[in-house]
């Protein structure tokens, strides 16, 4: 037997990692389906009650806290939970300290410029932060247990405190907010008390070379699929921004499905090969996934969800058919963007993300300016249109890392 035949045959005998693979890759999935369909439901419950109760004008102050909250993070986080996706990243230690500070920090600074009850953003900021960089280790390591606790916990904590306030008649919109600051206190104790989660080992060590390198990234993410909410919120009266989260929340159920894919395929695809045909065929799976989906969500909204809200969410009806194409493009422009951050080069996502944000933000501001609610709807499904073009011409043809 010679050299060749004698590796066929060891190749033959060695044990598949395929089975394990098979089975890891199911794990991931179903647990990313259940937490996303969990989030999904509660998001689309307490949107109903919120806007139920308070009314566009004060369902867009909420809506603006929450927003606000989620553009903050990325500068409170510097990166950590991107490069926690990968295999090959810093394998470091969650860091209360690092996360409370800098969102104390957030909360003294927001209170000092407005002096009311929009300070909440800190506790909403730190909540989100946690749960960002234990999402990225649970799909990293294909260990869940912690993550389903938490989110689990943080998730029912708004359903309980939602209903609550509902029954209770309870209009004040700062109450509402509440809903999503208090989860804070039970995250750091419950982080604490897990013994996989390893505290305190330094103001920064989940900030490294890498994890800064992604952080423009990262603000370029939220630049993107947040700023539109907030430029409405502060060019248009509040109940605009009611009126757009009423029926974008409601789309919200793809988007969750499609990031937790989109993570996955981050942790599965680390260090391989580069190809835009690939890519290419990934989309076009992807979209028999997503189209129906978003169909269907439309249909709910247009039927039932704005019936169920009220005479003042009916002029809500034309930003239906934007607000779902752009949950499409948006779901096809993140696997997009994680399919670059797990192949060849991942700071080439920050190339894909810096420049879809310098897009975003002159769309963003001259059609929210002309349009309000309508322009930002349809001003998001241009961005995330041109997001994902960006994203399938910068993906490479074969390159490896070896090139």
């Amino acid at each position: 037997m010679n050299e060749a035949d004698r590796r066929a045959a060891q190749r033959r005998d060695a044990p598949s990692d395929q089975p394990k693979a098979s089975v890891a890759t199911r794990k991931a999935v179903s647990a990313g389906v259940l937490l996303s369909a969990l989030a999904a439901g509660v998001a689309f419950i307490t949107n109903i009650l919120i806007s139920r109760e308070l009314g566009p004008d004060s369902r867009g102050e909420v809506a603006f806290v929450l927003q606000a909250s989620y553009l903050i993070v990325p500068f409170v986080l510097l990166g950590a939970e991107r490069v926690a996706l990968r295999r090959s990243g810093d394998q470091g230690s969650f860091v209360p300290v690092h996360l409370t500070s800098l969102c104390l920090l957030v909360t003294v600074a927001v209170f000092a410029l407005t002096r009311d009850w929009t300070a909440l953003i800190g506790p909403v900021v730190y909540t989100i932060a946690t749960l960002a960089v234990l999402r990225s280790r649970s799909f990293r390591d294909n260990q869940f247990s912690t993550y389903t606790l938490l989110i689990a916990g943080y998730q029912l904590t708004i359903l309980a405190f939602a209903v609550t306030l509902y029954l209770l008649k309870v209009q004040d919109w700062f109450m509402w907010t509440l809903a999503y600051a208090l989860p804070a206190i039970p995250i750091v104790v419950v982080a604490g008390l897990r013994r996989n989660i390893k505290l305190g080992r330094g103001m920064f060590v989940d900030v490294s070379a890498d994890s800064l390198k992604l952080l423009p990234a990262s603000i370029s993410a939220v630049i993107v699929t947040r700023l539109d909410r907030v430029i409405l919120g502060i060019l248009a009266p509040e109940s605009q921004l009611g009126l757009y989260v009423s029926v974008a929340t409601a789309t919200e159920v793809l988007t969750w499905l499609a990031n937790s894919l989109g993570d996955h395929r981050v942790s599965t695809l680390a260090g391989g090969r580069d190809r835009r045909g690939q890519l290419m065929g990934i989309l076009a799976r992807d979209c028999l996934i997503f189209i129906p989906i978003a169909t269907v969500a439309g249909l709910t909204i247009w039927l039932w969800l704005l019936p169920l809200l009220g005479p003042a969410f009916a002029s809500a009806a034309p930003l239906i058919l934007p607000l779902c194409l752009a949950a499409v493009m948006l779901s096809l422009y993140r696997q997009a963007v994680s399919y670059n951050l797990g192949r060849h080069d991942p700071t080439r996502v920050t190339v894909i993300e810096v420049s879809t944000a310098a897009v975003a933000v002159p769309v963003y501001f001259v059609s929210i300016y002309y349009g309000a609610s309508q322009g930002a709807a349809w001003s998001s499904l241009v961005v995330y249109a041109i997001g994902l073009m960006i994203g399938i011409a910068l993906t490479g043809r074969g390159r490896t890392n070896a090139d």
